[in-house]
């Protein structure tokens, strides 16, 4: 049960989709109130960097490949036992993205939904 105003809410449905829409909001109303600085980045810099001072030697497709290849799959795969095909590939499964938001009381009010944040779980997806 959460409240709305005067409301007060039951299906769960709605409550799913008012958390949902109010988790997706909560960046993005942070941005708009972080002020515009007065400086650049620059001005912070106390010794100011050479455009020099990183110099990365030219690689090749060659080169790139053979260390992947060296890399043993065991230590590449992830927590699931997953393999490393998204970074072959480049194709990241849909499962991947996807994140179940799981919305934790954090005091007060159990009806206020202010009183909550979100947890991201990450589902797990199915080896290749």
């Amino acid at each position: 049960m959460l409240k709305s105003g005067n409301d007060v809410i039951k299906d769960a449905k709605t409550i799913s989709d008012m958390f949902c829409t109010n988790f997706s909001k909560i960046g993005l109303n942070l941005s708009e109130r972080i002020p515009a600085p007065e400086n650049s980045f620059g001005h912070y810099i106390k010794h100011p960097i050479s455009n020099q001072s990183l110099f990365m030697s030219p690689t090749d497709l060659i080169e790139i490949t053979r260390i992947v290849m060296s890399l043993k799959p065991n230590n590449s795969s992830g927590l699931d036992g997953t393999s490393s095909k998204p970074i072959q590939t480049g194709d990241v499964p849909r499962s991947m993205k996807i994140a179940k938001m799981i919305p934790i009381h954090k005091s007060k009010d159990k009806t206020d939904m202010r009183n909550y944040r979100q947890i991201s779980y990450y589902l797990h997806y199915q080896k290749y």
